[in-house]
């Protein structure tokens, strides 16, 4: 038989019980949405890189070195699968005199990709000389 002083204690177990699982509950699910935002973001980086790899291999492999710049130089507004996102390719073309006389030419190609998603974006560069 219950005291006097213990008909409410039930309750307050019950209560408190309820109060610690919402706090677990709550912390899982505030895991889960951080752990989403990562994955999501890391997808869109991946994405991107694809894309300035992509556009680094086309004018790798492109025979005619002497119209990169005209060809490739500039920002693409339409990149496939990132819809709002931009690719700057920006195209330097580098001389360098030796001690004998020669000059060597040379092209420094760096491929950019940013979008509102993902403000820093991702770039790389490659040096590509004539072939």
């Amino acid at each position: 038989m219950l005291n006097r002083s213990d008909e409410g204690f039930a309750l307050i177990e019950l209560i408190v019980a309820l109060l610690v699982l919402t706090v677990a509950i709550l912390g899982v699910a505030g895991s889960a949405s951080t752990m989403s935002i990562r994955a999501n973001s890391a997808d869109l980086r991946s994405q991107a890189l694809q894309a300035v790899d992509d556009q680094i291999s086309r004018i790798s492999v492109d025979p005619r070195y002497g119209l990169m710049d005209s060809l490739y130089a500039g920002t693409d507004t339409v990149v496939a699968g990132l819809p709002g996102f931009s690719r700057v390719t920006a195209i330097d073309t580098v001389r360098v005199g030796l001690p004998s006389g020669d000059t060597i030419q040379f092209r420094r190609v760096k491929v950019s990709v940013a979008g509102p998603t993902l403000p820093d974006g991702v770039s790389r560069s490659v040096v590509l000389g004539a072939p």
